[in-house]
């Protein structure tokens, strides 16, 4: 199945949320709109704002107002804000088939069109009348900043623990996509039961992305992917696949490993994709997202069926089982 019938039940919602995005982006000023129009040719597959949907429709009898229009937009615009900071300290130069803000523009310029987006998104959460949500996304952001200066923190350094992994992708994925299910359960009016089942599931969903996301850096095609792959292994970071190569190769061709990580002189992806192929670490990783696939769907099978949760568990096995 692909996105376009999965977004079937928000296809016009998804339509306007993409009209507010650009409205956010225009600027009278030349370079500006030089840049966010850059950005607005980059776009992605709209996950983050289609759980926002999907969710407040789910429990609302399926009405969205211009508030939870507004709400998905800005999480838009915190995502991409996101991605620029990411690959600003990744130094990638592609994203999405396109040049990075980075590469173009440089670091500096960078650095401040990620702000300038975060503050045209809580610009708009703050025009909403739902507290809960401004509260809720002012937290999950103040973690992904700290999951990501934990991960830097921890760069070429060879005694990160699985539950340190966890808890960093948990703070820099999986908690943005918890938030966008809570907040849309909150503008749909659920019930407490509601809007914790939905951002469990969120969390369960993020926590599967991430690690795909992970395995894809070492086991993708670049070219499909439209990034940079090999970048984490190349900036230090030890992400699942390789946490699992470390604890189980054997000491010489751990030592191996080692050594490109010990620096930041550059790696070679084609060794690690090599060990991971022949040590099942992709495997292993796997088996870690189905048993989160699973607690996502269990989250989602405890609320009313509708064409909303259908959606959503779809959009689940369409992340998990992408191949870019």
């Amino acid at each position: 199945m692909n996105l376009n019938e999965i977004y079937k039940p928000i296809k016009k919602d998804l339509e306007m949320v993409e009209v507010e995005f650009k409205r956010q982006l225009s600027s009278e000023d030349e370079f500006i709109a030089e840049i966010n129009g850059h950005l607005i040719g980059t776009s992605g597959k709209r996950i983050r704002p289609a759980l926002v949907l999907l969710s407040a429709k789910m429990v609302n009898g399926r009405l969205v107002t211009k508030e939870i229009i507004n709400l998905a937009a800005a999480i838009e615009l915190i995502h991409t804000a996101t991605l620029i900071h990411d690959d600003i300290i990744d130094e990638s130069d592609l994203r999405r088939k396109k040049k990075t803000l980075n590469s173009k523009w440089g670091n500096d310029i960078s650095v401040l069109v990620g702000d300038y987006l975060y503050s045209k998104a809580f610009s708009l959460l703050s025009g909403l009348d739902d507290h809960r949500v401004l509260c809720s996304l002012s937290v999950t952001t103040n973690g992904m900043c700290e999951g990501e200066l934990f991960q830097l923190h921890r760069r070429y350094k060879m005694n990160i623990t699985m539950d340190e992994y966890l808890e960093i992708i948990r703070k820099k994925t999986a908690s943005l996509m918890a938030s966008c299910c809570e907040c849309g359960a909150f503008m749909g009016k659920a019930d407490k039961r509601g809007v914790k089942l939905l951002k469990d599931f969120g969390m369960n969903f993020g926590m599967a992305f991430q690690i795909v996301d992970d395995c894809l850096d070492i086991i993708g095609d670049e070219r499909r992917l439209g990034k940079s792959i090999g970048s984490d292994a190349s900036k230090g970071k030890l992400t699942l696949p390789l946490i699992y190569l470390k604890n189980s190769l054997p000491n010489k061709e751990w030592k191996r490993l080692q050594e490109m990580f010990s620096s930041s002189n550059g790696t070679n992806i084609s060794v690690i994709k090599e060990a991971a192929k022949k040590y099942k670490a992709i495997d292993y990783c796997i088996e870690k997202v189905k048993g989160y696939v699973s607690a996502a769907e269990e989250n989602l099978m405890r609320l009313e069926d509708s064409p909303e949760r259908k959606s959503l568990i779809e959009l689940v096995h369409y992340s998990v089982n992408r191949k870019s």
